[in-house]
């Protein structure tokens, strides 16, 4: 079975309903989201957005399309049952804390599902990832798991 797969990295504040397709489904990843940016250490490499862009991003996309979870996706890759029209879904690497205190509320005020990829420890990150990542205060958890809305 062939897939292909397109990748980009744009910027939060563009419009990401336009990469949603009748054809395909779209999976944004996000790493982080913050109430207010109050320690730059924190995002010194962008990968946090504030709430309301994540907001006006999610609004965005639930109104341009279908949210699915990742379950869905992987069902249809094995049994190639269709997705709706312009289905999404929605991915947070890094298993940073605000995942769980920030997003995960803003999620389900949307009824959007997303799937939580969290670690176990820091392997290969940087110094400055490492920093990061104590500066924020997240956990070390178990092997990677999902966390459900």
């Amino acid at each position: 079975m062939s897939t292909q797969v397109r990748t980009t990295h744009k910027p939060a504040s563009l419009d990401p309903s336009g990469w949603l397709a009748d054809d395909t489904f779209a999976v944004y990843l996000f790493h982080g989201v913050v109430d207010q940016h109050d320690a730059p250490v924190r995002n010194y490499t962008r990968k946090h957005i504030s709430t309301r862009t994540f907001s006006r991003v999610l609004d965005s996309l639930k109104q341009a399309g279908t949210p699915v979870s990742m379950d869905q996706i992987v069902e249809h890759h094995t049994t190639r049952e269709s997705l709706p029209a312009k289905a999404f879904a929605i991915t947070f690497d890094d298993g940073f804390e605000n995942n769980y205190s920030v997003a995960a509320g803003v999620l389900q005020a949307f009824g959007i599902p997303a799937t939580f990829y969290l670690f176990r420890a820091p392997r290969s990150y940087t110094r400055q990832d490492i920093v990061e990542i104590h500066t924020i205060g997240s956990p070390a958890v178990l092997d990677s798991i999902r966390l459900r809305l």
